[in-house]
């Protein structure tokens, strides 16, 4: 369970193998935005398209120089690169293009096509 206030609360639901990092959130996640990068730097789609989509968590994807945009790219995350792109929030020019560099260094080269596709339109 993570708990924003003591009138909201977001049960987690993640699968058997990844019971320790439940517990990890549980005990050291603190606010929406921290919990926003853990899921996406672990590649939940179903659960960041739910916390984008939901306007009572305010989540903002541009904090810390678009760090969500740059963990999804870094991870090869392809689906959630798209999501957050399609989302409109997140600013790609306004780290210097990390997110493509890190998706060519790591090999994602489908992340790369549609980022470069991204940019240019």
């Amino acid at each position: 369970m993570f708990v924003i206030n003591n009138n909201f609360k977001i049960y987690i639901n993640i699968e058997y193998e990844k019971i320790i990092e439940k517990n990890y959130l549980i005990n050291v996640i603190s606010n929406i935005d921290d919990l926003f990068q853990f899921v996406v730097g672990n590649g939940y789609y179903k659960f960041t398209k739910h916390i984008l989509n939901n306007s009572i968590l305010n989540v903002n994807p541009r904090k810390n120089n678009n760090i969500i945009i740059y963990l999804a790219a870094e991870h090869g995350y392809y689906k959630i690169v798209k999501l957050l792109l399609k989302d409109g929030r997140i600013d790609l020019s306004s780290n210097s293009d990390i997110a493509l560099r890190v998706a060519f260094i790591n090999g994602h080269y489908k992340i790369v096509r549609y980022l470069v596709k991204d940019k240019t339109s």
